[in-house]
């Protein structure tokens, strides 16, 4: 049986607290959702989506502007991990997220496509 520490059981206690609802007066209010929704997955950890030359270097995560008040986020890996399993698991973490975050998420799947899309609550 593992034995947990004191100072291990307060890391756990606060890896927990990541998702705990933003306080009223946070930044984050009053931004466009785009915005809201970059700040709260980078602010969780998660990195952007990054391409160089054509090609995905960084798995990571997408935002694409609707409008001001609707987005799309999607989960883009590297060639040899961009599949369903990989962009569902990323899909769900990053919809908790943005839920905490105050926005309305809905899970959207096409073909071969998923993404979130996002709305101010």
């Amino acid at each position: 049986m593992d034995h947990v520490s004191p100072r291990r059981h307060d890391e756990l206690r606060l890896d927990s607290l990541a998702f705990e609802p933003f306080p009223d007066d946070d930044p984050l209010i009053g931004t466009t959702v785009a915005e809201r929704a970059k700040q709260a997955i980078v602010a969780s950890g998660f990195p952007p989506l990054r391409v160089e030359g054509d090609k995905v270097v960084l798995s990571g995560f997408l935002v694409e502007p609707e409008t001001h008040d609707h987005v799309k986020v999607r989960w883009i890996g590297q060639e040899a991990i961009d599949a369903e399993p990989y962009r569902r698991t990323f899909l769900r973490v990053y919809a908790v997220i943005l839920v905490e975050a105050g926005l309305t998420v809905r899970h959207v799947t096409a073909e071969d496509d998923a993404y979130l899309v996002c709305r101010a609550s």
